[in-house]
């Protein structure tokens, strides 16, 4: 009888995770913002458009990593007022920039960056903590009141 051969588990630190959801984001807004609005809109060829689709399935990787570091960055932080207002800025500051890369003009009110997203999960995540802690009827029924 063979014996199971224990294999060391594969890790990665938050920044290998950061560099990998950074990377697969790149890729993503290139096939989105160059092939999508540029190239393909303009009438490509077969190739851009299968290119297009590669690039933007190997982009569909970096929101569960960005979720997933987002929910050990409000477990790990000492102020989630601060982080949220990280996240804020953030998603303020980047979004003229995505609004001119994906609409070609300077503010889109139909559409926002995924900081918005990320910023009401942390707001999810932090009701969640402080609705487990005891007692969390009684401040419910005094904020309704």
């Amino acid at each position: 009888m063979e014996s199971a051969v224990s294999r060391p588990a594969v890790r990665f630190s938050g920044t290998a995770l950061k560099t990998i959801a950074c990377a697969s984001m790149l890729i993503d807004h290139i096939g989105a913002s160059c092939l999508e609005v540029g190239v393909l809109s303009s009438g490509a060829n077969v190739w851009a458009s299968r290119a297009d689709v590669v690039l933007r399935l190997i982009g569909r990787l970096a929101f569960p990593i960005y979720c997933f570091l987002l929910v050990e960055g409000f477990v790990h932080t000492h102020s989630v007022r601060r982080y949220a207002l990280r996240l804020l800025l953030f998603a303020l500051v980047s979004e003229v920039p995505f609004d001119w890369a994906f609409f070609a003009k300077p503010f889109d009110a139909g559409y926002q960056n995924v900081y918005f997203t990320l910023l009401a999960g942390l707001a999810c995540l932090w009701l969640l903590r402080r609705f487990e802690a005891p007692g969390w009827q009684n401040r419910l029924a005094q904020a309704a009141a």
